[in-house]
């Protein structure tokens, strides 16, 4: 795969075999990053989630390296997908310890620095982690580092610096966006499959990352954009306002569209089963040949289901003691929290057990009766659970799961269980167990390797049929196809956290 450059610079070659591996959509998207750099942007790569876009960002940084395009490429990540972006460099061709390096809290400092200077020295990737930005951005011997390149020179260290999970920068005052722009770099690539999550606000914060100046200001985005798109889409707009806010629309999705990347797992596969149907036209390169024998066509549509669920009697009870207690009536009155109140009733609906982990002051208030503060004791997941036992009988909910785990795994299914309790994790980690399901666990508490251990076991050993994972870690860019049905226990308040859950199982790349 070879693509043009800038009159006298360097061509982009991507090897034949890595090439070959890749779905047309990605081949599509490592043009698209190579145009930015030949337009001199950054952007954002928004796929949908499970389209592969680690791969797609790891063949790019491959064919800069190959091509002399780059030099130094900074990768930043969440722990948890360390280990994953290793594995798909190493796809793409780069070798650890020759062009491919880690700056992450698992080693020395030795360590750490020995990686730097190399990249530094020799060139290649340098994969590290948020929190090791936030504490070395800065200083002789940081990830900035400007002042340390072997000639001497002052210019700018990082040719690409990479942002995976990029909706952690969505607020442009928090210490680590700020951090960030401290890193020297020609250009910015933001990785996020969910770039607006609440507020458009939030799309402001990464283009300003990774496009500075292209939306102006903060205040003068708010003034031309975020307040005339927002009235205009009020229920009470008159006909001014509505033309003003679709004007603005348009005009903010031109200025956008060159410098963001997206397509959704549909129109891929809808595009991949034409081009197998032989339905569209042109020639069919070697490389577009080879990737046809893998192309994503096979994905089959996702059903969502939801099912309510009554309570049970002793749930009913608690629920209904707790909205009479004084927590309840104070939240009504204005004078507490309506949030830990909410939380703990959630927290009933999940499981009665999970109203014995409730800690911190406000929480101890909303559970101050005699009845929601039973003893904790200390599970073997390591986090406190109730001394009813995880009795899974005690919660509609987790008697529900449990039949149906049993359906499941009696038909072939292997299924991913969420929430965003380890404690309840806790209870049906010890409910499945005493049935006799194997079974893998990651959560917080789980080292970051351990972490991958325990996908690569789950995705190679068939006998396993049931993960049980954290909102918060497992459902944050882990791959875990070998799954075929999902199940979000506890909800988010943020639908998009849960979409990046069960993407985990219902992926393409």
């Amino acid at each position: 795969m070879r693509l043009k450059g800038r009159a006298g610079g360097p061509k982009f070659e991507l090897a034949g075999e890595l090439a070959a591996r890749l779905y047309d959509h990605q081949r599509d998207g490592v043009r698209w990053m190579w145009n930015l750099q030949l337009n001199n942007r950054g952007g954002i790569l928004a796929d949908d989630m499970g389209l592969g876009k680690t791969l797609q960002v790891a063949a790019f940084a491959a064919g800069l390296l190959r091509s002399k395009a780059a030099k130094r490429v900074l990768v930043l990540a969440p722990t948890t997908l360390l280990p994953h972006w290793g594995k798909e460099f190493i796809v793409a061709g780069l070798k650890e310890g020759v062009n491919l390096h880690r700056f992450a809290g698992g080693g020395s400092k030795t360590d750490r620095d020995k990686a730097l200077s190399k990249v530094l020295t020799h060139g290649g990737v340098l994969l590290t982690t948020y929190g090791m930005v936030t504490h070395n951005a800065t200083g002789r011997g940081s990830i900035v580092a400007g002042q340390d390149l072997p000639d001497g020179g002052t210019g700018l260290s990082w040719d690409w610096v990479v942002c995976d999970e990029g909706h952690k920068l969505k607020n442009p005052n928090a210490q680590l966006p700020r951090k960030i722009r401290t890193i020297p770099a020609s250009y910015r690539l933001i990785i996020t499959g969910t770039p607006i999550q609440n507020h458009l606000a939030e799309l402001w914060a990464l283009y300003d990352l990774c496009c500075p100046g292209l939306l102006g200001d903060e205040v003068e985005f708010r003034r031309e954009y975020s307040k005339k798109i927002g009235l205009g889409q009020s229920r009470d707009a008159t006909q001014r306002q509505r033309e003003a806010g679709a004007r603005a629309s348009d005009e903010l999705r031109t200025k956008c569209r060159p410098f963001m990347l997206r397509r959704e797992k549909s129109s891929v596969l809808a595009k991949a089963a034409a081009d197998e149907a032989g339905t569209t036209s042109g020639e069919e390169s070697n490389e577009t040949a080879a990737a046809a024998a893998h192309a994503p066509s096979q994905l089959g549509s996702k059903n969502d289901l939801i099912v309510w669920l009554p309570l049970r009697p002793a749930q009913r009870r608690l629920y209904q003691q707790f909205l009479k207690s004084g927590p309840v009536r104070a939240a009504l009155n204005k004078t507490g929290s309506a949030l830990s109140a909410i939380n703990v009733l959630k927290k009933i609906c999940d499981h009665p057990a999970l109203c014995c982990a409730i800690t911190g002051a406000s929480a101890a208030d909303a559970a101050a009766s005699s009845t929601f503060t039973r003893s904790p004791s200390k599970s073997p997941g390591g986090s406190k659970s109730a001394d009813l036992g995880g009795d899974p009988s005690a919660s509609g909910k987790a008697a529900f799961l449990m039949d149906m785990l049993r359906h499941l795994a009696s038909n072939g299914h292997r299924t991913l269980v969420f929430s965003q309790s380890r404690a309840m994790l806790d209870v049906l980690e010890k409910a499945a167990a005493a049935e006799g399901h194997k079974l893998v666990r990651i959560d917080g508490n789980v080292p970051a390797d351990e972490r991958h251990a325990r996908v690569e076991r789950f995705q190679s050993d068939a006998s396993i049929p049931l993960a049980l994972l954290t909102s918060q870690v497992g459902g944050l860019g882990l791959t875990l196809t070998a799954a075929d049905r999902v199940v979000i226990y506890d909800p988010s308040w943020n639908p998009a956290s849960d979409s990046q859950s069960v993407d985990r199982a219902y992926r393409i790349g």
